[in-house]
């Protein structure tokens, strides 16, 4: 017995666990709502006893067939004789508290003859609807915008000038007297870079829609940054978009950057001029201390001003398409020695060295220059790609010699480290040493411009530092 009841337990507690942790019960579902009287039907029950009338038989019926009527409680009654009039029960089921509101309407037979009658009573307007129609035709119509001016005749350069100047300013409701001024500033410089051309051709290429658009970048640009170097930046594009062909890429770039430069600022312009500086471009000239000191000047120094170094001017640089970003750090002091090999990653020879290896010949002076590290001396060249050519101008033809040189150059590289590159260049060129800190502690040390930003950076440099840089090998 016990044996049994042992059995009949564990199954119980097995059902129990079972229950519990396998079974799920289906979820309830409640039944759908059903609206007892929609808003809609209630506005159409209201609207049909006013319209339909009561009227006589039709010609179509019988006066022995029956006809059976459908009258609400509130209606009167309108049935002939002969005929039985009976009260249906209501389709849906009404609101307590509005028994007016749900009322059904009063279902009538209409006859052939009132029914152009009841036809023109339906189609009339309800009373505020027509009141408001006749104040509608009253009210003149307002015009959001101007007509576009169509030209069909020839226009001077003045009247196109003044043209573009007044299609600019109507599209902002607040002009001030400064904001026209600068408008018809860069308005007018623009017209005059185009050069030597007769209004026919200024006509032709303004009436592009690529060129216009253009030129309202270049006046958008000017008015938020009116600076002369922002002046003549969006007008140098400008001209490029007017008379450049449409297939070529330096168009097509000058198009692109008046759009972006309508969201930058001068910090932004600052970034990628020094990226494009050290990261595609590189001076030959820069062979000793006293040549860097002389490019820190003209080149670094005018652009160590007011640098920005907040993370979102280089964010939006990159969201503008004008940088991208790298995830490993890249030193000033690495991108000097990747530009100018000879003068940072090696320290150099001494002169008994230098005399070895020219086994008796002799070295000017003016191709030998004072190494960076120390007391060691260097060849006047910046990477081996400058060898040839120093050899041929030095009349150094023996290969013999020339190899022992090239030994020598490469005879002791140093080994990056960033607080050994600081002090060489606090040495060199103190301005190098503050940009590189400005360098390494912004995201100047993961940005790299794209070509669209190599562009925006030549135009800046062109006007601030007055030199051209050529991009043409990038495009």
């Amino acid at each position: 017995m016990v044996s049994y009841l042992v059995i009949l337990l564990v199954a119980l507690a097995f059902l129990l666990v079972c229950r519990l942790f396998f079974y799920k019960p289906a979820p309830r579902r409640r039944a759908p709502y059903v609206p007892q009287a929609s808003r809609r039907r209630h506005a159409h029950e209201k609207v049909v006893p006013e319209r339909l009338q009561v009227h006589s038989e039709p010609a179509w019926s019988s006066s022995t067939v029956d006809t059976t009527v459908v009258q609400s409680a509130a209606a009167p009654a309108v049935a002939k004789a002969g005929q039985e009039t009976r009260e249906l029960p209501r389709l849906s089921p009404t609101a307590v508290s509005e028994p007016e509101r749900d009322e059904l309407a009063q279902t009538q037979i209409v006859n052939r003859e009132n029914l152009k009658e009841l036809v023109e009573s339906s189609t009339e307007p309800e009373p505020a609807l027509a009141t408001a129609n006749a104040v509608r035709e009253k009210e003149p119509v307002r015009q959001l915008a101007p007509e576009p001016e169509i030209i069909d005749t020839l226009e001077d350069t003045q009247s196109l000038l003044r043209r573009q100047v007044r299609h600019f300013l109507v599209r902002y409701a607040t002009i001030s007297p400064d904001m026209a001024d600068d408008v018809e500033r860069v308005t007018a410089l623009a017209f005059a870079k185009l050069g030597d051309v007769d209004d026919s051709e200024i006509q032709d290429m303004i009436a592009h829609i690529m060129v216009q658009e253009a030129l309202q970048n270049a006046q958008r640009v000017y008015v938020m940054t009116p600076d002369d170097t922002v002046l003549e930046m969006v007008t140098d594009a400008f001209a490029e978009v007017a008379l450049g062909e449409r297939t070529e890429t330096q168009t097509l770039l000058a198009y692109d950057a008046l759009a972006a430069m309508t969201h930058l600022e001068q910090g932004h312009y600052r970034i990628l001029a020094l990226l494009l500086l050290f990261h595609y471009s590189r001076h030959a000239d820069n062979i000793s201390a006293a040549a860097f000191r002389r490019y820190a000047k003209k080149y670094v120094q005018p652009l160590l001003q007011d640098l920005p170094t907040e993370y979102s001017y280089y964010q939006q640089l990159e969201y503008l398409r004008c940088t991208s970003m790298a995830r490993k750090d890249l030193p000033l002091g690495q991108v000097l020695r990747e530009s100018y090999p000879y003068f940072f990653s090696y320290m150099g020879f001494t002169k008994e060295e230098l005399a070895a290896a020219l086994a008796g010949e002799r070295l000017p002076a003016q191709y030998l220059v004072r190494s960076a590290y120390g007391d060691y001396y260097k060849l006047a060249v910046t990477d081996a790609g400058e060898l040839p050519d120093f050899f041929r101008s030095a009349n150094i033809t023996d290969e013999t010699t020339r190899n022992q040189l090239t030994e020598l150059m490469q005879s002791r590289p140093v080994v990056y480290e960033r607080r050994a590159s600081t002090k060489v260049l606090r040495t060199v060129a103190p301005v190098l040493a503050r940009l590189a800190d400005a360098w390494d502690s912004s995201m100047l040390r993961r940005s790299a411009p794209t070509l669209l930003g190599m562009y925006i950076g030549k135009l800046y440099l062109k006007e601030e530092i007055q030199e051209d840089f050529d991009l043409s090998r990038w495009l």
